[in-house]
């Protein structure tokens, strides 16, 4: 493992990446193994990210990197990159003095760059995707290295993800088959016990620009600028009045185990929140 983390922290490899095994456990509840031996290869050497759950059964196995470290994490195939395990024949190792077991990295095909994940057919930012016991998610992006708080108000995520890249704003759910995509992204992979409630870019209002709200338009939800509605919500059971309550223009998701809920909240909250590519 120490080789391992070596080679992927040499190679510049973002932190939080995680990266695809042929661990699993859907052996009937004896355990992770490796596969191909289906239970008769068991791990020998364990090291789960600190804060996280119990891993669930019928799971794979990844790994992440955490500042130059290495640690094992469930997954559904939704990782950054894979390890592919190489061992030559005895010939070839003889004709090409090779080890006898090569770790060969590979990116895998995605048009997100990370920290950005891509889920669906857009790439996202999770604020709340490293370790839980840091205030700030530390990233390598775009040859710049910074840091960005981890729970911001609404206007200051927006700005947030702005600082990560020009083209980023705060997310948007367009149905209810992406909502879905993003919640099984969160059950795994965005540390959802921690942070379960964040910011997306939706308030009340139509905005004719960012400090200027049309006040006769306040009936109703829109995403950032959009100058029509919010075609699709998951509002929960309770809907938000037609008419502002206390304040509450912002909408947030929760993480409810399997689904995102939408509601309303004070702007000046400090939340978790979840950037796009627009």
């Amino acid at each position: 493992m120490e080789d391992l983390e070596s080679y992927i922290a040499a190679k510049g490899f973002p932190n939080g990446s995680t990266f695809a095994t042929s661990g699993n456990n859907f052996n009937g509840g004896d355990g992770y193994h490796w596969a191909g031996g289906w239970g008769e290869n068991p791990l020998t050497f364990i090291r789960w990210l600190p804060g996280v759950e119990k891993p669930l059964d019928d799971s794979f196995l990844s790994l992440q990197l955490v500042n130059s470290s290495l640690y094992m994490v469930q997954s559904e195939g939704l990782d950054d990159y894979y390890i592919c395990e190489y061992k030559p024949t005895l010939r070839q190792f003889y004709l090409k003095r090779q080890t006898l077991s090569l770790i060969i990295l590979m990116v895998a095909i995605s048009r997100c760059t990370p920290p950005f994940v891509e889920i669906g057919d857009r790439c996202f930012f999770f604020s709340s995707n490293k370790i839980p016991t840091y205030e700030y998610y530390k990233m390598t992006y775009k040859n710049r290295v910074f840091s960005v708080p981890v729970i911001m108000d609404w206007l200051a995520a927006n700005f947030g993800c702005e600082t990560i890249d020009a083209k980023a704003r705060l997310m948007t759910v367009r149905s209810w088959e992406e909502m879905k995509l993003i919640a099984e992204y969160m059950r795994y992979k965005a540390h959802a016990q921690t942070h379960a409630v964040f910011w997306c870019g939706g308030h009340r209002g139509r905005l004719a620009d960012i400090n200027d709200i049309d006040h006769s338009t306040l009936v109703d939800f829109y995403w950032h600028q959009d100058t029509q509605p919010i075609n699709y919500t998951h509002f929960e059971v309770k809907s938000p009045k037609k008419e502002p309550n206390r304040g509450r223009y912002c909408v947030k998701l929760e993480f409810l185990g399997t689904k995102l809920e939408m509601s309303v909240e004070s702007c000046h909250k400090k939340i978790a929140f979840v950037c796009e590519l627009n």
